[in-house]
């Protein structure tokens, strides 16, 4: 039973992502999207996996080179790039999704546990023009409001986030 949840876990994480996302470590385009929380409170650790991001201008899927790696939320005045990517000339609003594996972790004081995060996606849009002059864009997630307790070793995560 255990080998066959592996190969079934295999296959769903294989299959997710975006066809726009380059491999891993392709190259680092012009423009980034960054990742952070904020409002942390007693958390020590609240590690979170984007899985698929994708990233449109004017409804058009653009080149996204994803980073991959596990995002501490917790890490204070600090946001973690998830990916690069590229706009083109003349594009005036970009569309972010952020699609999050099932799972993440916690630590909190002395308690650890997993925070689920299953079927979560963070979206938002913003405009190019404000983009490029920033040459990135970021989503700053509030864990205090984010962070629902379930039991003394769980979480489910329901995102509460702002725009940077």
């Amino acid at each position: 039973m255990n080998k066959l949840m592996m190969a079934v876990v295999a296959v769903v994480v294989a299959g997710c992502g975006s066809s726009t996302v380059e491999p891993y470590g392709a190259k680092v385009l012009p423009y980034e999207l960054r990742m952070g929380g904020a409002q942390v409170g007693e958390f020590g650790k609240v590690l979170l996996v984007p899985n698929a991001i994708q990233i449109s201008a004017d409804g058009v899927p653009v080149q996204v080179v994803r980073e991959d790696k596990t995002v501490n939320l917790a890490t204070a005045n600090h946001a973690e790039r998830i990916a690069s990517f590229d706009l083109p000339e003349g594009a005036k609003l970009i569309t972010f999704r952020v699609e999050l594996g099932a799972a993440g972790g916690f630590e909190k004081g002395t308690a650890s546990g997993w925070v689920d995060t299953r079927g979560r996606v963070l979206e938002f849009d913003a405009s190019a023009d404000w983009v490029r002059h920033q040459r990135r864009a970021g989503v700053a997630i509030d864990l205090t409001r984010s962070l629902q307790w379930v039991d003394e070793a769980t979480y489910t995560f329901v995102p509460k986030y702002r725009i940077f």
